[in-house]
């Protein structure tokens, strides 16, 4: 889900869900309920801070907020600090139209789709000699220089501008593995994109809701360690996974979330339709839930 985007699930009752900044941004106005995907891993200190960004909204207008947390840590935290949580995983969302297995040769051995952060722990890549990092940094549309920041990535590619889904999607189809390698964050994106183009998973241990999904055919958890990352990278390169069987592995159980979701929410919309309608509703099609995106001043 974009930071700072409210994505309507019904108008009348309005019905929303959304990430980063969305309850910030919401405005005065009528009745609303929020179903709220925290971006980042919720420990107790970030319940509390969320709790006075709800009041602050609740003060605007009169608002429902639902934490749809991504691991059941977060949910009984929120619930210990007086919040209204269940678990409900941000890749849910994810958009199998978008991202699916190419044909391709595999030219690296793994991609590490991360931002230049010091939270994505991205010296832990070193020791992988065929690598791109898919990367950005906060504040620049281009120009970055990873082996300036990262002299010991001097071995890897990387992209120097932004690129756009098509060449994301290209650029994993040319990956043998991705890689999640921060300790703290939240579901992970790209996780959730990494699996539904096929490609199996190196993760070290983590909060926030990356392994929601994980399973034995395509999950492989290592210790924090540049040699033990690199090793798995050589063991997933030598089982060759099929792609077609990640993806469908991971859309299985993105379905079964996704029917929870829906029986847990649909009857909030006020609407006529079963948990599978609404599934359908919301998710179908390439865009996925991204057609019901639109800005949280809008929603007045």
């Amino acid at each position: 889900m974009r930071s700072k985007s409210a994505y309507v699930l019904s108008r009348s009752p309005l019905v929303v869900a959304g990430s980063f900044g969305l309850i910030d941004d919401l405005p005065a106005g009528g009745p609303i309920t929020v179903l709220y995907h925290p971006p980042w891993w919720l420990h107790p200190v970030g319940v509390l801070r969320l709790r006075k960004k709800i009041q602050a909204l609740t003060r605007r207008r009169q608002a429902r907020v639902i934490i749809c947390a991504n691991t059941w840590e977060e949910v009984w935290f929120a619930r210990a600090g007086g919040l209204k949580a269940c678990l409900h995983n941000q890749n849910i969302h994810a958009r199998e139209g978008v991202f699916y297995p190419e044909e391709a040769s595999p030219r690296y051995d793994a991609v590490y789709a991360a931002a230049m952060e010091p939270y994505k722990r991205l010296h832990l890549a070193k020791d992988i000699q065929s690598l791109f990092v898919l990367t950005y940094k906060s504040g620049h549309a281009s120009g970055w220089d990873l082996h300036r920041e990262h002299p010991e990535l001097k071995h890897a590619e990387y992209n120097r501008e932004f690129l756009g889904e098509p060449a994301v999607r290209s650029l994993y189809a040319s990956s043998r593995c991705g890689l999640a390698l921060s300790k703290v964050e939240g579901a992970m994106w790209a996780a959730a994109e990494y699996l539904l183009c096929g490609l199996p998973v190196v993760s070290t241990r983590n909060f926030g809701g990356r392994d929601h999904f994980k399973n034995t055919l395509y999950w492989k958890d290592v210790p924090t360690d540049a040699g033990a990352i690199a090793e798995a990278v050589k063991r997933i390169k030598a089982d060759d996974v099929d792609r077609a069987e990640v993806r469908k592995c991971f859309l299985t159980k993105v379905a079964e979330d996704r029917l929870h979701f829906s029986k847990a929410f649909a009857p909030l919309c006020g609407l006529d339709e079963s948990p599978a309608g609404f599934a359908k509703r919301i998710w179908e099609g390439d865009a996925g839930i991204a057609r019901f995106r639109v800005s949280p001043a809008e929603l007045n």
